[in-house]
């Protein structure tokens, strides 16, 4: 039972980066650099973000005592504008919009 939710939950992140990544790419920010590329930076800014949701519910439920659903809700919207902004400036970007 736990390898199939294991599955289930690795394969729905999967789908969901991928739609997330595609809509972001070409919808919202209209990013015009390499396919490849945008995928790797976005893939790459996935595992910060990650990275930092993790270190800051570690430091406010462990380390500040904040409980566990007020924690998650404050780091989830810094984290969602944190990400929004480093996609539009940095892995979707679009190439001669005025950028070195």
């Amino acid at each position: 039972a736990a390898t199939s939710l294991n599955f289930s939950v690795i394969a729905a992140r999967l789908v969901s980066a991928t739609v997330n990544c595609t809509v972001n790419r070409r919808v919202v920010f209209k990013g015009n650099e390499r396919l490849w590329k945008a995928i790797l930076k976005y893939a790459a800014l996935a595992a910060c973000i990650l990275a930092v949701n993790l270190a800051l519910m570690h430091l406010l439920t462990r380390r500040l005592g904040w409980p566990i659903p007020l924690a998650k809700i404050v780091v989830e919207v810094a984290l969602f504008f944190l990400n929004f902004t480093m996609q539009g400036r940095f892995v979707f970007r679009r190439k001669g919009a005025g950028q070195a």
